[in-house]
């Protein structure tokens, strides 16, 4: 009983912490790549 309640607080540690991650990514609003060079604009 002990042990699914612990792996139950680990996973649902794990799905909070995934979601703060994507929304601190969201926040810094910075972009994915960045552009090497400008060619032809």
């Amino acid at each position: 009983m002990a042990s699914t309640v612990g792996a139950g607080s680990v996973l649902m540690t794990r799905v909070v912490s995934e979601y703060v991650g994507l929304i601190y990514e969201e926040v810094k609003q910075r972009p994915n790549f960045v552009v090497r060079e400008r060619v032809g604009l």
